[in-house]
């Protein structure tokens, strides 16, 4: 039973199944969106797997673990941040539907990424500069 809950076999798992429309998408010239997020999903399980095969070097074994267990100990820290990230996303697309406001992004998960952006110190947003009115 462990096997079956066992991380890396889920990665496997997720790497075949992704596998499979991502070479179908590639094979009908058929790039969109759809098939860069296939693609950088497939490329984070394989640098996953990467992961996996350092745990073998004796070297790395002990910084792998390391870096499981930071993760591990921060997961309470991410669920505050992503609850802090969605608060903060909810208010723009509630200023979204104010009437001086002209923003390009779309729904939800683009105002995440904003918020995302923002809280990393990337202040170079385009589109902000004229959404506030100068004749307040």
């Amino acid at each position: 039973m462990d096997y079956i809950f066992d991380l890396w076999n889920w990665i496997d798992a997720g790497l075949i199944l992704l596998y499979l429309p991502m070479a179908i998408l590639d094979v009908l010239s058929y790039h969109n969106k759809t098939l860069m997020i296939i693609q950088v999903l497939y490329t984070f399980l394989i640098f996953m797997k990467l992961i996996y095969f350092l745990r073998i070097s004796y070297q790395f074994s002990s910084l792998v673990t390391m870096m499981f267990r930071t993760f591990y100990e921060m997961q309470y820290f991410f669920i505050f941040y992503v609850i802090v990230m969605v608060g903060f996303a909810i208010n723009l697309t509630i200023l979204k539907h104010a009437e001086y406001l002209d923003y390009n992004y779309v729904l939800l998960a683009g105002y995440m990424l904003a918020v995302f952006r923002i809280s990393v110190g990337d202040t170079e947003f385009d589109d902000f500069e004229y959404a506030i009115p100068t004749n307040l």
